[in-house]
């Protein structure tokens, strides 16, 4: 619509011209830009925003000016991406990487993307992108982070879709896809905003414990604008209305477009009005959580558009032929009317769903008979009204002419109380000054306004909000994650990628930057589980940059100390990495309120009521709480096991006994020549000393002592003896290592001194080793499960945590497909979950057992080619160390080397039927 149309519009809508009048002269911003203060990137910002959104860039000026750029770049940061993922010319090659990766982008001064299609609306801003990049540079690095942890998650959620339609032709089949996709569009979106708001105290903290009412905040707005775009998204080949709700009324797409199936399309629409519907009721109580009024309005200016979006586009068919928006004039009422609290805004609710479903009143039914049965109610005050308004006409466009021409710059702050007030002293050009002193007197912009009072409708109780007319939806799955090892943080990273709530418990206090900075054994992770895991959490190239610690190199040497053969595994797909990185690396992507910490779980109990199954956790002085699915990650005692078997963990056989030497290579030289980058093991007597490269320029050893004595820590003396105790019963006793050679004792002997010097007085760590029956499986109890060492614990062979975190893999895939497919409770939710959960416990429980089973069959071929190796004719080893070094490079040459790296990795010792004692990972745990 040009000018002249709009005057012309404008001219037979005076009620419209008013508001828009009102808004413009009245309304008071809290933020007033002042370019003179502003660097030359900055000003560029703002106009880049302008062109993307001038209706955001208008409402982003409600917000508190501390928080005002923040979230200008945090909007255009996401603009940019959703250009790349809104371009249908850059191919998906081109695409996908972007997207992934746009985070990193971020960081690299100077980027600009100028290959989007040229009429790509917003093209011009990643044109000129480096103006953003410059900006994010310069704010709070809490806002950065945010910024960058949503953009990663959005990114990565949009080549998932992308990769999708590309191969789909329907694009978005589910309304479990159709959500999913809002939640990476804008569901993402309204989690970063509330942290913002949080860390900022403008809202009620419990709102950051309640992450569904900023989802919702996020679908409704997307969904609304998907229902309005319908047209224009088709005509640039897009579909994002699912196929689970228009193959109900039509055979194809395209039908909803032609007006042969107009009646179906309508229904259609109205089915999608109807889910997006579905979100207000958490939009209400998010907004009942903000405490500041600057806020407020910025939050509820959008919903209130989409509230009276969706009343344009019900039953409407224009949506089907064109792209329809309300006006400008409804646009600047909606604005001051839901600017003002939350009762006024809950009234648009109200007033909509009084359009759509009239109130069952005789007058009301009346009125309908009247107009025809045309759904249309046509009040005697509504006719009034509109006739004022037309009667208005000359004297609004006459009032609004001379006030612009005569006073609009004298009284540009709107206090037009305070400007008549002047008048009519006889001060026709009223002191500027006096009306600001008189604004400043009647108001008090830094004083909070509390909509949380707005009605008494709700409540809050626990951090929580309670209604007392409505029944907020809460999901329909109560999922918790017994244990924070790798397994059960793995499953929390993909269930959070996914958008399905949980609460992981776990027994240890939250560890302190100062313990997680002591060195710890490390792990390596297999192609086939762990790494491929750590993959489907998108954290391979973060897991690459944390490792290189300790080598993929294997020596195998007799109780002397005399290398027998050494292999060299290939580290890309086998790398190494501390226990305590991947933890953090895992925690970095999931929400630290999710884990409860210092959480010991006394009792797990189950009871089935008519439609599903509950669990109830005690954790103690923490209480008890109950969920529809625990997913028990708790170890080798696991106590949610016992909800699923009475079998117990079995003695192996085998005592472990764990040290470490600090700055093994700068003060023990000779010592490090002797282990190696990577792992060394010495063999004799049916025991094992092995020692490990760590981090921090550490050793990590373990002492592997085979005996049928479970209690043989006390029956030794062992369990009350400190390091250097320990030392004098190890090497003394010849049915220890007594008789074992100078270079294994003294790197024993090194490794007690140094554990006293570290911790004086402390006893030594001495365990007993564990493992369940091979191939052991449980009837299936629905609601519960078990992963990792609760479900397969293995005796240590460097299998242990890859399968948990694998089996995390497996398990959320079924859990997410439940989530995704079942309806809104939580007994429809175990109903599909049940057949999915009993499939993945038969192939984890295989998996695991095939695992032992070739650990077993690994144990027999190392210890041939290790008695071959000592027993050949043309293998005579001299001890010097010459001679060693020699016979390593001759023997990786021979038969004894051609051993798989699978093979290797699980060497045992010499002369007992037990499995290997030396893995490379941290067994301190076990």
């Amino acid at each position: 619509m040009g000018i002249l149309g709009q005057v012309l519009y404008l001219a037979v809508h005076p009620n419209q011209l008013r508001s828009i009048i009102q808004w413009k002269m009245w309304h008071e911003l809290a933020y007033t830009r002042d370019p003179s203060k502003e660097s030359a990137t900055l000003k560029d910002c703002f106009k880049w925003l302008k062109m993307t959104s001038r209706s955001f860039a208008t409402v982003v000026q409600e917000l508190n000016p501390d928080l005002v750029v923040p979230v200008v770049l945090y909007y255009l940061v996401l603009r940019g991406l959703d250009t790349i993922e809104d371009d249908m010319t850059i191919s998906l090659e081109e695409k996908e990487p972007l997207l992934r990766n746009f985070e990193t982008i971020l960081e690299k001064d100077g980027w600009t993307y100028d290959k989007n299609g040229p009429n790509e609306k917003d093209r011009e801003l990643l044109v000129h992108f480096d103006d953003v990049i410059t900006e994010f540079k310069l704010i709070d690095p809490k806002y950065r982070d945010t910024i960058k942890d949503i953009t990663h998650k959005m990114g990565n959620g949009m080549a998932d879709y992308a990769s999708n339609a590309e191969h789909n032709i329907n694009s978005v089949n589910t309304i479990k896809e159709y959500e999913l996709y809002c939640h990476y569009v804008a569901g993402l979106v309204g989690d970063g905003l509330t942290r913002f708001f949080v860390e900022g105290g403008f809202v009620n903290p419990a709102l950051s414990n309640r992450p569904e009412l900023a989802e919702s905040m996020g679908q409704f707005l997307q969904k609304t604008n998907i229902i309005r775009d319908v047209r224009e998204d088709f005509d640039d080949k897009r579909r994002f209305w699912p196929k689970e709700i228009w193959s109900k009324h039509v055979d194809k797409f395209d039908d909803l477009f032609d007006p042969k199936h107009r009646e179906a399309a309508l229904a259609c629409s109205s089915e999608m009005v109807l889910n997006s519907l579905r979100h207000t009721e958490e939009c209400l109580f998010y907004m009942a959580g903000i405490k500041e009024q600057g806020v407020f309005n910025f939050v509820a200016i959008p919903q209130a558009m989409a509230i009276a979006t969706l009343e344009l586009v019900f039953q409407n068919p224009q949506i089907f032929e064109t792209n329809v928006k309300i006006t400008k004039g409804d646009a600047a009422q909606l604005m001051i009317e839901s600017s003002q609290n939350l009762r006024t805004y809950c009234g648009k609710v109200e007033q909509f769903i009084e359009s759509i479903y009239p109130s069952q009143d005789p007058k009301v039914l009346a009125q309908l008979a009247k107009g025809g049965g045309s759904g249309v109610v046509v009040t005697d005050n509504a006719k009034a009204i509109d006739d004022q308004a037309k009667s208005d006409v000359f004297y609004l466009l006459f009032a609004v002419l001379g006030t612009l021409f005569f006073i609009s710059a004298i009284i540009a702050g709107a206090r037009f109380d305070v400007a008549l007030e002047e008048l009519t002293k006889g001060n026709i050009f009223p002191n500027k000054e006096k009306i600001l002193d008189t604004q400043q007197a009647t108001t008090e912009p830094n004083k909070p306004t509390d909509p949380l009072s707005h009605g008494p409708w709700w409540d809050i109780k626990d951090g929580c909000f309670v209604s007392a007319t409505m029944t907020a939806r809460t999901g329909k799955e109560r999922i918790a994650i017994v244990g924070a090892g790798p397994a059960g943080l793995t499953a929390g990273v993909l269930l959070h990628k996914h958008g399905v709530s949980f609460t992981i418990f776990e027994l240890r206090h939250k560890p302190t930057s100062k313990e997680l900075a002591q060195p710890i054994g490390v792990l390596d992770l297999h192609e086939e589980t762990g790494l491929a895991a750590i993959k489907r959490c998108d954290l391979f190239n973060d897991f690459i940059s944390l490792t290189g610690d300790c080598a993929e190199i294997m020596k195998i040497a007799d109780q002397d100390g005399n290398v027998v053969f050494a292999t060299s595994f290939n580290g890309e797909s086998r790398p190494e990495i501390s226990r305590h990185d991947l933890s953090q690396l895992l925690m970095s992507r999931i929400p630290a309120e999710t884990i409860k910490w210092g959480h010991k779980l006394l009792s797990a109990t189950s009871s089935t009521k008519s439609s599903h199954s509950e669990i109830q956790l005690d954790f103690g002085a923490h209480n008890k709480q109950t969920f529809d699915l625990v997913i028990g990650a708790d170890g080798a005692w696991s106590r949610v096991r016992k909800l699923l078997t009475d079998v117990k963990p079995q003695y192996a056989e085998r005592q472990i006994i764990t040290l470490t030497i600090r700055q093994f290579t700068t003060r023990y030289p000779h010592l490090a020549e002797l282990v190696g980058p990577g792992t060394f093991c010495a063999l004799g007597n049916r025991h094992a000393v092995t020692a490990q490269q760590g981090s921090h320029d550490s050793a990590r050893m373990y002492i592997f002592i085979t005996t049928p004595d479970e209690d043989f820590a006390t029956t030794s003396g062992l369990r009350n003896e400190t390091a250097l105790g320990a030392k004098n019963k190890l090497l003394s006793n010849s049915a220890l290592l007594g008789l074992w050679g100078a270079r294994t004792k003294e790197l024993v002997t090194v490794a007690c001194d140094e554990e006293s010097i570290d911790h004086p007085g402390v006893n030594v760590d001495t365990r007993a080793v564990y493992e369940l029956p091979i191939g052991h499986i449980w009837e299936h109890n629905p609601g519960t499960t078990l992963i990792g060492d609760a479900a397969h614990l293995m005796s240590p062979n460097g299998e242990g945590v890859n399968l948990g975190m694998w089996d995390a893999v497996m398990l959320s895939q079924a859990t997410i497909k439940a989530y995704e497919t079942a309806p809104q409770d939580a007994a429809s939710f175990q109903n599909v979950l049940n057949p999915l959960m009993k499939e993945f416990e038969v192939e984890m429980v295989s998996g695991a057992k095939n695992a032992a089973e070739q650990g077993a069959k690994a144990k027999s071929t190392i210890v041939d080619n290790f008695r071959m190796a000592e027993a050949k004719d043309q293998v005579k080893y001299d001890r010097s160390p010459e001679r060693v070094s020699r016979n390593v490079t001759e023997h990786s040459k021979s038969e004894v080397s051609q051993v798989s790296s699978e093979t290797t990795a699980k060497v045992c010792n010499e002369s007992g039927p037990h499995q290997n004692p030396f893995p490379s990972l941290d067994l301190s745990s076990r």
